[in-house]
């Protein structure tokens, strides 16, 4: 005998393996779910009769479709059994399913069962629009379509969807920041790009404008009268930007800095430009002109800060690193942490020394030394050292 809690656990089932099919597409013919019930024999009745009619009576208040025949059972004569169970809406499977699942698994899933019903009905009028929608993406992001219809935002989604579909030419010269759409947020695009591309397909906007944050290191020097700007990564990449560099001394060196609070802390130094780096970024890093002058990288001494400057490498193949050695590493180990998430291999330009460092990380318990802890005096010392007027590279 199979008695209510076997559909509520077969029902999960079946809502948690196809719950995207379910709100994506068309809803099927017939029952979504089916559970013979397995009445009992005569013998079965006869050896616990109380079991027997907990089971029929289970089945009499059930919330579901049963259906029901007459056997003889022995001595209780022709008995009334239900024989199988039926769940053919998605609003009768979502209740027992809400029934079969354990509390981990629910947290788990992208819907809710109590909210199944609602979304489903909001999808159903909405991607009739899109007939040319792709639905394997939007399977993959169902989680961010109902959280938007938990917040109420679907309407908004639609709205910046048909906006975007309408605008396209417009689009290619403006920022997806600019929408003009009520309650889109600036970030609403960026946030929901990918969802948005698999309603409308792919479109264009203005390419965003990357910076290259610099500072001029030597009191000296300025570049357009300025010690420290930013400017746009074409510009910096030109082969005439060097020329722009006037004072005192000529500019003779490039100095890559991972993190802003050290970018900003620099000494003063002699010819030497200093670029916030921005981690893995590293705007404007493949300027040609920089082949003509010094290049050196100050980053983190940890996996990820050692391969931000193997990417560097090759980009400018002359490139040295500072403060990120074993003799360092060894000299700061007091102030080191735990790196989260280490990259898992080296980058292939980094070099033995910087290889058997990437290693020695590991060995050291995953150590991650930020710049920003390296003592001042040591940092100051080795950069003034470094980039010695005259003095030989490294």
């Amino acid at each position: 005998m199979r008695h209510p809690a076997d559909l509520a656990r077969r029902a999960a089932r079946f809502y948690t393996t196809h719950l995207r099919r379910l709100l994506l597409e068309a809803p099927e013919e017939g029952p979504l779910v089916q559970l013979a019930l397995q009445p009992p024999t005569a013998a079965a009745a006869a050896a616990d009769a109380q079991a027997v009619r907990e089971f029929i009576t289970a089945w009499e208040d059930a919330d579901c479709e049963v259906e029901w025949t007459v056997k003889r059972l022995g001595a209780f004569g022709p008995t009334r059994l239900p024989q199988r169970a039926s769940l053919r809406t998605l609003g009768e499977l979502a209740r027992w399913a809400e029934r079969g699942l354990t509390p981990e698994e629910a947290r788990q899933l992208p819907v809710a069962p109590a909210q199944s019903v609602r979304l489903a009905a909001a999808l159903a009028d909405l991607l009739p629009r899109y007939p040319q929608a792709d639905r394997q993406a939007l399977r993959r992001h169902l989680r961010a379509l109902a959280e938007l219809h938990r917040g109420g935002q679907l309407e908004v989604l639609r709205a910046v969807a048909d906006w975007v579909r309408a605008h396209s030419a417009e689009a290619t010269a403006m920022s997806p920041r600019a929408i003009p759409v009520a309650g889109a947020d600036s970030k609403f695009y960026d946030t929901h790009r990918r969802l948005i591309q698999a309603l409308t397909g792919a479109h264009d906007f203005a390419p965003p404008v990357v910076l290259v944050e610099i500072s001029v290191l030597d009191s000296g020097c300025h570049i357009g009268g300025f010690r420290h700007l930013a400017v746009p990564e074409d510009t910096f990449r030109a082969g005439d930007f060097p020329t722009r560099w006037a004072g005192e001394h000529p500019l003779r060196a490039v100095l890559w800095v991972e993190n802003r609070a050290s970018f900003l802390a620099l000494p003063p130094l002699e010819g030497v430009l200093a670029i916030f780096g921005q981690g893995f970024q590293l705007p404007g890093s493949d300027a040609p002109w920089m082949r003509e002058v010094d290049c050196v990288y100050w980053g983190d001494i940890d996996t990820h800060g050692l391969n931000i400057f193997g990417r560097l490498r090759t980009r400018q193949p002359h490139a040295e690193a500072i403060l990120m050695d074993h003799a360092t590493a060894t000299a700061c180990l007091g102030v080191a942490v735990v790196e989260d998430s280490p990259a898992g291999t080296p980058a292939e330009s980094l070099d033995a020394d910087m290889r058997a460092l990437f290693t020695q990380l590991g060995a050291w318990g995953q150590a991650r030394i930020e710049q920003e802890r390296i003592p001042q005096h040591i940092a100051r010392t080795a950069l003034t050292r470094r980039f010695a007027a005259g003095a030989p590279a490294d």
